[in-house]
């Protein structure tokens, strides 16, 4: 505390000799330069502050030197992570990107999390987080008002006050190469299958700096009216399975070179070795922390080839089986989508919430990247709103 206290008593006392020096040539030049001065005041007052500065380090007057920051505007956070998931990957029916505030703020913090409350702004303003980045968008549905009638209303009001910017990477964070489903394959350990130009490869699935390729995609229409996104066009290109376990299920196609606009809904990845199904959900529960998983009929052939689509994936279910794969882990799945499949594919659902959880993580690794130095926090406020009792 005494080091800080003198640390700050150098300063203030450099700083007030910089305002004598302009006192005094504000005095004492003419009227033209007089007028130059108080235009270019706050230049030369920087300037003289860290001339005083320097002049004490040499003669050993104090030891601190002051660190110039470059500052990080909210805009800056936000191209980043617009350019690792663009917006045309989101659904025709998500609101993905600003949701509110001034993108020419400096960024003082980022707070990341799931999704964006009224604790989660809380959160923000303890830790002197400006900015908040969730992946479910605050403003989902369009607002005709804004008081406390709702929870979003008094989220949207709290946040305004308090100057605070949020940002939402939602469809077009599940749909991005080495977004949410590839967190999930990550989790796991499994391999994600990585496409190139005339070959086909598997790699680890990493974290953002050696993140895998895409694995299929699809085009999704608009959510059916109890809010599940149902696909009508379901054409996944597949590529080419390097394993030779004919238990596997059926090899996997190579496809062709992935624009960044196309929708990856579902990754392939195959586990390091094959596991029995109760070992498998198992680890699925003890990784994600999830305290029961919603299961079919356990399957009695070892699993290793598992797809995966985080959240309400059950739209993904038949592509699934189509590809081969031993086990589907999602978050949310209707109840009559579990009949018919007993010894076919091995259903793991884990839950909406729990499936998304590590999805802050992505958008750490992408905005330490992009804006190194930039203090980022992932939110301790758990906002699932389901309990199991």
């Amino acid at each position: 505390m005494g080091e800080r206290f003198s640390v700050q008593k150098c300063k203030l006392k450099h700083k007030s000799i910089a305002l004598c020096i302009w006192a005094f040539f504000n005095r004492n030049c003419t009227k033209r330069g007089r007028g130059l001065l108080i235009r270019q005041k706050h230049r030369l007052l920087n300037l003289l502050y860290f001339r005083c500065f320097s002049f004490a380090k040499r003669k050993r007057f104090c030891t601190f030197v002051p660190k110039l920051r470059n500052s990080v505007k909210i805009k800056q956070v936000l191209s980043a992570l617009e350019q690792f998931a663009p917006l045309p990957l989101q659904e025709s029916w998500d609101n993905a990107g600003l949701q509110i505030g001034l993108t020419e703020a400096e960024v003082s913090g980022a707070l990341l999390c799931l999704d964006v409350t009224e604790k989660i702004i809380d959160e923000a303003i303890a830790k002197g987080c400006n900015l908040v980045v969730s992946h479910h968008p605050l403003l989902f549905r369009g607002l005709k008002q804004v008081s406390d009638a709702n929870d979003v209303q008094r989220t949207v009001r709290k946040a305004i006050k308090a100057d605070i910017c949020v940002i939402s990477m939602h469809t077009n964070m599940d749909n991005a190469k080495g977004g949410v489903n590839f967190k999930i394959a990550e989790r796991l350990g499994a391999k994600c299958h990585t496409e190139g130009k005339g070959h086909t490869e598997i790699t680890e699935s990493t974290e953002i700096k050696g993140r895998t390729e895409k694995e299929g995609h699809t085009e999704i229409t608009e959510p059916t009216a109890d809010g599940q996104r149902e696909s009508q066009s379901t054409e996944i290109k597949g590529h080419t399975d390097i394993t030779d376990s004919t238990e596997m299920g059926t090899p996997i196609e190579p496809i062709d070179p992935i624009s960044p606009t196309e929708k990856i809904p579902m990754v392939l990845a195959e586990l390091p070795q094959p596991l029995q199904a109760q070992e498998f959900v198992e680890l699925v529960k003890e990784r994600f922390g999830v305290k029961c998983a919603h299961c079919n009929e356990l399957l009695q052939r070892p699993i290793r080839k598992v797809a995966i689509c985080g959240g309400a994936g059950d739209f993904m279910l038949d592509e699934a089986i189509a590809k081969g794969a031993d086990a589907f882990i999602t978050g949310e799945m209707h109840y009559h989508q579990y009949f018919g499949h007993e010894q076919q594919i091995q259903i793991c659902v884990i839950g909406h919430y729990e499936s998304e959880q590590f999805t802050a993580e992505i958008f750490q690794d992408i905005i330490h990247q992009a804006c190194p130095g930039l203090r980022t926090e992932i939110a301790a406020t758990n906002t699932n709103p389901i309990i199991y009792v």
